[in-house]
């Protein structure tokens, strides 16, 4: 096979791939990535914001991701969190919910059909308001 073949056809298997995260340097946002017998340089994240608005979720060493290699090339790639797997099951089964976990076993999750949102926290909640604070409802139970 001619070499320009073969090395269009490494890249083409490249472009994405799923690994894992194999190391994480949270104070530069990247990751390096095991794919295989491969284990990338280090490579930024995708995140849903990254402006004058930003948003922080880092992926944990163990997280299942893809790399995505424009061109072909790991060494430029990108990460992109995150795949469910047996180990890290999804956390709900409905469209109509949005719901995070966190490891200290708190939670946040919005159900669009009733309405209803439910926080629980493993530890303390601090509100912090620069103005009012209005609390709303039909029934306000203080307990």
């Amino acid at each position: 096979m001619d070499f320009t073949l073969v090395e269009l056809a490494r890249r083409i298997e490249n472009l994405i791939r799923p690994g894992v995260v194999a190391e994480a340097d949270y104070a530069t946002a990247r990751v390096r990535i095991k794919v295989g017998g491969l284990k990338t340089d280090w490579v930024p994240w995708l995140t849903s914001r990254a402006g004058g608005d930003r948003s922080w979720w880092a992926p944990e060493v163990g997280e299942q991701v893809l790399l995505l290699s424009p061109g072909g090339d790991p060494a430029q790639g990108y990460a992109l969190p995150a795949i469910y797997r047996a180990a890290h099951p999804a956390n709900a089964s409905s469209p109509d919910i949005h719901r995070v976990d966190y490891g200290n076993g708190s939670w946040i999750e919005h159900d669009r059909a009733s309405g209803k949102l439910s926080i629980h926290a493993a530890g303390d909640i601090d509100l912090v308001a620069g103005g009012n604070v209005r609390i709303n409802g039909q029934r306000i139970d203080l307990n």
